[in-house]
């Protein structure tokens, strides 16, 4: 018997024999993780020999299958029966170096599933005799070879293996991550859904089942709102009523963009405003920062800090020019530090029950050694501004979706515009309301491969974006009192930029915060300005302000034993002038 307490959707699902095959149609808030765990409880209880089999558990992503079992691991690891967990790729990758062992260093994904489809066809059955179950979660996301793939491990595996595939067609938001190949044209989501279903019905008898609970609305109104998202897909799970969306979207209140701030204040819990696309998420965070308030951004995970910035802190703060520390010193003085995570202490070595001495020169080697800090997407309590894309697999107290009209106009919206509506009106769990359209979010080209806001005229930017890529990391500029300047950055902080020589080849920026040198633009940069204004050093541009979304930190591996120095985070579009040079 299950220690879950389940509806009678749930149970249909979790309950069936084990070598049943089914589509489960699982909306937002109905309940998923909890009946895929109780699943794998009951595979442990009427699987013959648990021991001697194994459930393969495959989602779109590594982050996707943490999201799922983050809060339940260890029961998991109580079962008998083993977990595999993979991601679709991990899979292939292990398939091919079964019989390919150098190929795990090559690049091409595509071809990696391709190869590892033919060796399921040509061994199949050697490589799936142990497998009971298959289980395969947010299966809307994956697409064209890497379907192919997972049908064709089913026809390898045993007769008895059974199927469960968890999806939610009416989310599916990344078909612009599908490729045309052999196996997969360009295709609607609905067809491409319908097409995937019949190929599986063809290797297996498939039945569909729909999770009909909700447990994510917190009140009336949302419960209400999320039965009429419900109305609006098919049979088969994918959206194909516009016009349900369309009343829906009508009926959200709506506020202006100037307004946010003094109704957010008032709010409870956490809040997110959710946009179709990055760029009005990125104007929005700039006038939000502007006006002073406290919003932080979801950003995409190479522009995520590389080192966390306390390890800065701690080296301009604890006022120690040594080259090493006790780890008595650092677990006091982790105390005062905000963004302290002992999980990246950790990953850097730094052990906070051991007594021993810490070096400088062992931190910044072990820092070499990581690609980022780990990025986990956490829910913040606070005001958070992030695309739709970001929001999937989260839930907030509060959502705010800018614009939703244009997702719901043929005119405008894309292939997923309407999954996305459905993703981000389903993402709250007690408020919902509509962002208006505002003049302030200007339309945003790519020119030479770097985001610009154009002149009427289109023919040179008036602003141009810049983020934490743009500053030099190599270095510490500023001295001491940059440092501590950076230590104090907050959600009014901004960074000022002015030319550092007039004469040189491109234009060089120092940046300042409130008055204080804290850093230097790269020649990378300099060479974009140059090339996207036409401009020679006898007008190079001047820059606006941009927001600092925050420090991250940095390591000279050959220079002050590796000691870590602060480098701020700007973010946003600065405007771009050719007057007022004097004093520059």
């Amino acid at each position: 018997m299950s220690r879950f307490s389940l509806d009678e959707s749930q149970q249909a699902v979790a309950n069936l024999h084990y070598a049943d095959c089914r589509v489960v149609i699982a909306g937002p808030g109905t309940g998923k993780t909890t009946t895929s765990v109780a699943l794998l409880e009951k595979l442990d209880s009427s699987v013959p020999n648990p021991e001697d089999h194994s459930v393969l558990y495959i989602s779109f992503s590594r982050s996707a299958i943490q999201a799922a079992f983050s809060s339940t691991e260890h029961m998991i690891d109580s079962l008998d029966i083993s977990v595999d967990q993979r991601t679709v790729d991990s899979l292939a990758l292990e398939i091919v170096n079964e019989f390919e062992p150098r190929t795990e260093h090559l690049p091409d994904f595509e071809a990696r599933i391709k190869r590892a489809t033919f060796y399921l066809q040509e061994h199949g059955s050697d490589l799936t005799y142990d497998i009971c179950h298959v289980i395969v979660d947010e299966a809307q996301d994956i697409s064209g070879c890497r379907r192919e793939f997972l049908c064709e491990l089913m026809r390898q595996a045993p007769d008895d293996c059974g199927l469960t595939i968890f999806a939610d067609p009416a989310q599916s938001i990344y078909s612009f991550l599908d490729t045309a190949d052999e196996y997969s044209e360009q295709r609607s989501i609905d067809e491409s859904w319908i097409e995937f279903i019949d190929e599986l019905s063809s290797i297996r008898q498939i039945e569909i089942i729909h999770l009909r609970g909700q447990y994510r609305a917190q009140n009336e109104r949302l419960k209400s709102i999320f039965s009429h998202l419900e109305s609006a897909r098919s049979i088969e799970g994918y959206l194909d009523n516009r016009l349900a969306l369309d009343e829906l979207q009508s009926e959200i209140p709506a506020i202006n963009l100037k307004h946010l701030s003094k109704m957010v204040d008032s709010w409870h819990g956490s809040t997110a405003l959710l946009t179709s696309g990055n760029a009005e998420a990125l104007q929005i965070f700039q006038i939000l920062r502007n006006e002073g308030i406290e919003v932080e951004i979801v950003l995409k995970s190479e522009l995520c800090p590389c080192l966390p910035s306390w390890l800065g802190e701690w080296a301009i703060l604890s006022d120690s020019r040594s080259a090493s520390f006790s780890s008595d010193q650092f677990r006091k003085f982790s105390r005062k530090l905000p963004n302290f995570q002992e999980e990246d202490a950790l990953s850097l070595g730094i052990h906070l029950d051991s007594s021993s001495e810490l070096y400088w020169n062992d931190i910044s080697k072990q820092a070499a050694k990581l690609v980022h800090t780990p990025h986990k997407r956490t829910l913040s309590s606070g005001f958070t501004i992030s695309t739709i894309h970001q929001s999937k697999g989260l839930e907030y107290d509060n959502v705010l979706i800018y614009d939703p009209e244009a997702l719901v106009t043929p005119s405008k919206r894309s292939d997923s515009s309407l999954e996305m509506l459905f993703v981000a009106i389903s993402r709250a769990r007690r408020r919902l309301l509509a962002v208006l359209p505002s003049e302030s979010i200007e339309k945003v080209y790519t020119k030479f491969g770097r985001w610009i806001i154009p002149t009427f005229r289109r023919h040179s930017p008036k602003a141009i974006y810049i983020d934490s890529q743009d500053i030099r990391n190599d270095k510490l500029f500023g001295g001491r009192d940059g440092q501590l300047v950076l230590t104090k950055v907050d959600a009014q902080s901004k960074l000022s930029f002015r030319l550092l020589d007039l004469d040189q080849e491109v234009p060089i920026y120092r940046c300042y915060i409130d008055n204080q040198h804290v850093a230097l633009t790269t020649e990378e940069f300099g060479k974009t300005v140059k090339r996207l204004t036409n401009s020679t050093s006898a007008n190079w541009p001047l820059l606006g302000p941009v927001p600092v979304q925050g420090t991250e930190s940095s390591i000279n591996f050959l220079v002050d034993e590796g000691r870590p120095f602060l480098i701020p985070r700007p973010l946003g579009f600065a405007s771009i002038s050719f007057s007022n040079r004097k004093g520059y």
